[in-house]
């Protein structure tokens, strides 16, 4: 499943991430106890706002890490209870790191907003976030020696395991379970590809689909995809109806040719998302962001724009027949030809009479238009 042209152990990663701590973390925790040691209340500030900058580095690094112990545990059963004992080590250490080095709620940072500053809890905090940094990547070594493996046979662990980690989108564990296990896989996979899946009813909330490709005939109908990532993902020509997807990222996404029906995408962010040629009835988009968006040739037929960001979208030659569009932004979009016939766009926002006027079809004209527009279009 993956690209096995070149042999990457899992040991080097981790020697990478041990390199990465010791550059950078410990040296701004240094800051940090530099500050304290001379009693700086400035220069603590600034020092702890550099530490909150690793907070996401560290986070990333440790999800990469238990992303790696997930699917290997699926894969080699037997490593599965050393893994997972370890993971849960690894998960106490980086709560410490997490609990002093946070911006929402961090020890360093109440120490750091505080006038009179208490220097030696200060030094103590460094200290504990610099052992737990220390046993995070001794622990990582640790996890990666279970299981020394060249990219070569990861592919084929991989492969093993993902009959079983697919179940995991078709509800064959607890959802908590689910999503945590099938995010993890998500970070690691490279083939990205599904043909004819059937999908219906399931619980997809919170998944991280970023990038997936689903080919053929993909069945989301009544299926739950609430907040889910799906930036980059391929829908192209696929049929989906009265599934809700809303709060969801399809930025970027492509929807060429597919088909919504009486999809709830409210609060989605389709930005830069490719739909042109799709057919769209009965759907909810109400204050999604579609900035940039190409949607021409489209038809969307009773869709709810309702203070939807429409910003530069492209919309040329597109059916909005009996839309509403009232609240919605439309700051330079492309309008050429549009079809507006039985369209609501009372309180649409920066549609200028030029861009209005010189490029609907007349043949199609709206229910009702922005007061500013009423005076001014015969």
């Amino acid at each position: 499943m993956t690209d096995t042209t070149s042999e990457i152990t899992l040991a080097e990663k981790a020697e990478q991430l041990e390199e990465r701590f010791a550059l950078e973390e410990l040296e701004a925790l240094e800051a940090v106890k530099d500050a304290a040691q001379a009693k700086n209340r400035k220069a603590l500030q600034a020092a702890v706002s550099q530490v909150g900058v690793f907070e996401h580095n560290l986070f990333n690094a440790h999800e990469e890490m238990l992303s790696h112990i997930t699917v290997v545990c699926a894969a080699m059963p037997d490593h599965a209870a050393t893994l997972t004992k370890l993971e849960k080590q690894i998960e106490v250490h980086v709560q410490t790191v997490v609990d002093v080095i946070s911006a929402q709620g961090g020890s360093l940072w109440g120490f750091a907003m505080v006038r009179d500053v208490s220097w030696h809890l200060v030094l103590r905090e460094v200290t504990r976030v610099e052992n737990a940094l220390k046993a995070w990547v001794a622990l990582g070594l640790q996890v990666l020696e279970e299981f020394k493996v060249q990219k070569k046979e990861y592919s084929a662990l991989l492969t093993s395991a993902q009959d079983r980690i697919l179940g995991l989108l078709r509800g064959d564990h607890s959802q908590e379970k689910r999503t945590r296990v099938w995010n993890r896989w998500s970070r690691v996979i490279t083939d990205r590809k599904f043909d004819n899946l059937n999908l219906k009813g399931a619980n997809l909330a919170g998944f991280d689909l970023h990038e997936f490709k689903f080919f053929g005939k993909t069945n989301l109908k009544d299926a739950n995809l609430q907040h889910a990532n799906l930036t980059g993902v391929h829908l192209a020509r696929n049929i989906i109806s009265s599934a809700d997807l809303s709060g969801v990222n399809l930025s970027g996404a492509d929807l060429t040719g597919a088909v919504v029906w009486g999809v709830n995408l409210t609060g989605a962010k389709l930005v830069g998302a490719q739909m042109s040629n799709s057919t769209w009835k009965g759907s909810n988009l109400k204050e999604a962001d579609l900035r940039g968006a190409m949607m021409e040739h489209a038809s969307f037929q009773g869709v709810n724009f309702s203070g939807a960001n429409l910003q530069n979208a492209y919309m040329v030659q597109t059916a909005l027949w009996d839309a509403l569009l009232e609240g919605a932004d439309l700051k330079g979009a492309n309008l050429r030809e549009v079809q507006l016939s039985g369209a609501d766009l009372k309180g649409a926002k920066n549609l200028t009479v030029e861009q209005f006027e010189s490029r609907y079809s007349r043949d199609s004209p709206p229910k009702s238009l922005p007061s500013h527009l009423q005076q001014e279009t015969p």
